[in-house]
């Protein structure tokens, strides 16, 4: 008789949630695009954020109350967990989109990348910055404004890394959160814009078509030489280690 220690079914439970929110995240992004104020705008990549006490207490979440109960809403980040507080202002500014239509569970979408009007923004302050500028809405306009989901279907793949600029954790057991593939980028055309030659390229994308190349290679999805033509096509390179694979 196997028995389990309390530690490994906590970390268990926290690996299926992680999973859930994955799955959850990618369709979502595979689905939708947002309307507001006669807008249409494209997620293109999105960090999640969930905390719910004693099941999954994410220490990066803000835990703001617009982020609880508060579901297909933006939420412009501030510094304190009440809506009170002034929006987060320079550089430090962005937005989520709330998922959450529960008081007690705090579940959102941080906006890292957008396409409004055929255009990629990237970064958390320059989509929220987009966002202002293209509908016309205040902070707090945005915050009450109706957001329609809109059916945009697409076959683009979705590529995972860990989540960007989080604080190394206190405790031991927040290790999980800071390694969790929560961040998520549409693989499509403009995936294919660098750091290097474009001041719009996402960041670190080496890790999240890696990461991706490396499930489909273990999970019989694609040969090597078919993942070699997908990196040189959506990538524009190949990484060492799918070389000497």
């Amino acid at each position: 008789m196997v028995i389990f220690s309390d530690c490994y079914i906590i970390e268990n439970i926290m690996q299926e949630k992680i999973k859930e929110l994955q799955i959850k995240a990618a369709t979502f992004l595979k689905s939708y695009s947002l309307l507001v104020n006669g807008m249409n705008i494209l997620l293109k990549e999105v960090e999640v954020y969930y905390y719910e006490k004693s099941v999954f207490e994410d220490y990066t979440v803000h835990r703001n109350e617009l982020q609880a109960n508060n579901k297909f809403h933006f939420y412009v980040h501030r510094n304190g967990k009440s809506k009170d507080y002034k929006p987060k202002g320079g550089k430090r500014g962005g937005c989520d989109f709330v998922l959450s239509d529960k008081q007690d569970v705090y579940y959102t979408f941080l906006i890292r990348s957008i396409v409004v009007d055929n255009e990629l923004i990237v970064g958390p302050n320059n989509s929220l910055k987009a966002i202002l500028s293209k509908t016309g809405l205040t902070y707090s306009e945005l915050e009450n404004a109706k957001v329609e989901l809109v059916s945009t279907p697409t076959q683009y793949d979705i590529l995972t890394s860990s989540r960007i600029g989080l604080s190394l954790p206190d405790k031991e057991s927040d290790v999980i959160f800071f390694i969790a593939e929560l961040r998520f980028i549409v693989c499509d055309e403009y995936f294919k814009q660098t750091d290097k030659n474009s001041k719009c390229g996402y960041k670190l994308r080496t890790d999240s078509i890696d990461n991706f190349l490396k499930r489909q290679i273990s999970a019989k999805k694609m040969t090597k030489e078919e993942a070699i033509k997908y990196s040189q096509k959506m990538y524009g390179a190949v990484s060492r280690w799918l070389k000497d694979l």
